[in-house]
């Protein structure tokens, strides 16, 4: 039995409540109901931890699916966040710029790096990525006939470190747009590499 002012328990026999001095109904409607909403309160404190537990579980749920969604979609390359930045694709062979390889090929007077130049001759066929290339100038000869155009990088120190990235003919149309000079980023595969005339990236997908 319960106080039906205070809600202290207390014993049956007993006609007041020891806490508040309350006097109590011993019989009738009174005791039960006060049981009654004794019980319900109870109920109700426990339906609503378990609802609380139950909406955590499927919180929790949802975040980790839509998580793992956008991770398998992002490491695919089939998310917009992907694609966003080529350089970041799956590579073999991967540059902060031309200058870089320039100068690692001894462009300005540097050491000369052997490695690389045999890492490029060795690596037709495999994927390249170089985050930035200023287009110096354009090769547009197939592109006016429906293919390819050329973009190429500033090698007035030599054919030997000539880059020519050959984009297909949308993004060659998009580039012609504007026909002005700037920096790309780029991913592709190397076509051939030499000496006498530089790096041939066939085919490129470059960005800007």
């Amino acid at each position: 039995m319960y106080c039906t002012k205070c809600g202290t328990q207390i014993e049956t026999s007993k006609g007041f409540c020891s806490k508040c001095s309350t006097q109590q109904p011993t019989d009738g409607p009174a005791v039960l109901l006060m049981e009654g909403n004794r019980e319900k309160s109870t109920i109700m404190k426990k339906m609503g931890k378990g609802l609380l537990i139950f909406a955590i579980i499927v919180v929790s749920v949802v975040a980790f699916v839509t998580f793992r969604m956008n991770y398998d979609e992002y490491t695919s390359g089939n998310s917009s966040l992907s694609k966003t930045n080529p350089v970041e694709q799956d590579v073999a062979l991967a540059y902060d710029s031309d200058i870089e390889i320039g100068d690692a090929l001894g462009a300005h007077g540097g050491k000369e790096d052997a490695l690389l130049k045999k890492r490029l001759g060795t690596s037709v066929g495999k994927n390249i990525a170089i985050r930035h290339l200023f287009v110096a100038s354009i090769g547009s000869s197939e592109w006016e006939r429906g293919g390819n155009l050329d973009l190429i990088n500033d090698y007035s120190m030599g054919q030997a470190f000539r880059i020519v990235c050959s984009v297909p003919p949308k993004i060659g149309d998009k580039f012609m747009e504007t026909k002005a000079m700037r920096d790309i980023a780029l991913t592709g595969t190397i076509a051939s590499y030499s000496s006498s005339t530089g790096l041939h990236i066939n085919p490129c997908n470059a960005s800007w």
